[in-house]
């Protein structure tokens, strides 16, 4: 992208022009320059220096500025002259909408009476999930952040059915009699239905967030706002497995404190349940603009609490080197 070409190139400049010269080059990288709101972002800082002024190679993360450090690590390579090359490559995203800026960065010297490596801010566009003008007409379409898995048929399962059956019958037998005799004094606990129908969480937040804005034009704002508190309140008990649905929200907090929900994502939640019950208890009346930003940040909250995905390994042969 030719945009991007040229803010890299700017990033690049102003970081080498900051190094000093006679011990190196820094250069840094970016990519994309405009990403979704919790999408993944790959950033690359290069150091190109002698073995005497090399990197302290310290953690960076794990929060730079309004960014989330996801991944992050660093490699060395070789290179001519003696010199080698210390990198810090790192995946980062950002769940708030707009203009993000990426702070500079400040990479200390190994030995201490040498001066610092630094890069100047960058800016990265954040945009969000959602359409404002299919929004405000009600005709909101949210795609699938994953495609709907398939499954080739077997057809030789139909094959072997017949040869198989009757040994197949006999397991089934051997097991239900197995069940039935020990099953109370194996068991540790007793068997939990599953609300999610065995889907991840965040699969099920989501659907059940696009379902809830397909219905919001035969909704009112109280019934919308209860859903959407419920619907909060279930993934949240489904991802940490705590049971939150009969919690008020002054019991939620420390609820979700005893099981170890990171205290950046508990400023988020608690808002948004009291602004949920300000809509049920003190019958608030939110403008069509508040219902769209109470959605962002629930959709905000998901992409922030569900499993990381690992990140695929860069540089595979300068690793290997």
């Amino acid at each position: 992208m030719e945009q991007g070409a040229r803010r890299g190139f700017s990033v690049l400049f102003v970081a080498a022009w900051l190094a000093v010269p006679a011990w190196g080059e820094v250069t840094l990288t970016i990519e994309p320059v405009t990403a979704t709101i919790g999408d993944p972002v790959s950033v690359r800082l290069t150091i190109e220096t002698d073995e005497e002024h090399r990197p302290a190679r310290e953690k960076l993360g794990p929060q730079l500025g309004p960014f989330t450090v996801l991944d992050e690590r660093w490699s060395e390579q070789p290179l001519d002259n003696g010199r080698r090359a210390w990198v810090w490559s790192a995946t980062i995203a950002a769940y708030e909408v707009g203009a993000q800026e990426f702070p500079g960065l400040t990479i200390s010297p190994a030995t201490g009476d040498a001066p610092a490596w630094e890069t100047e801010p960058f800016t990265i566009d954040v945009v969000s999930v959602l359409d404002d003008a299919e929004f405000e007409t009600g005709a909101v379409e949210i795609a699938d952040l994953k495609g709907p898995a398939t499954v080739a048929p077997d057809l030789a399962a139909a094959w072997l059915a017949g040869a198989v059956m009757t040994l197949l019958l006999a397991v089934a037998g051997l097991l239900w009699w197995l069940n039935r005799r020990y099953a109370a004094r194996l068991a540790a606990v007793p068997p939990v239905a599953d609300p999610f129908a065995r889907i991840a969480p965040h699969e099920w937040a989501f659907a059940q967030l696009r379902k809830l804005l397909d219905e919001q034009g035969s909704s009112g704002n109280d019934r919308f706002y209860e859903r959407l508190a419920w619907i909060l309140k279930r993934y949240l008990g489904g991802r940490y497995r705590a049971d939150l649905l009969e919690l008020t929200t002054d019991e939620v907090r420390p609820m979700l404190q005893q099981v170890g929900v990171p205290k950046t994502v508990l400023t988020r939640i608690v808002p948004v349940l009291g602004d949920c019950d300000a809509v049920k208890f003190a019958k608030y009346r939110p403008t069509e603009a508040e219902r769209k930003e109470i959605v962002e940040r629930v959709y905000g909250i998901i992409d922030q609490t569900r499993p990381a995905e690992r990140p695929v390994e860069e540089d595979a042969q300068a690793g290997a080197a």
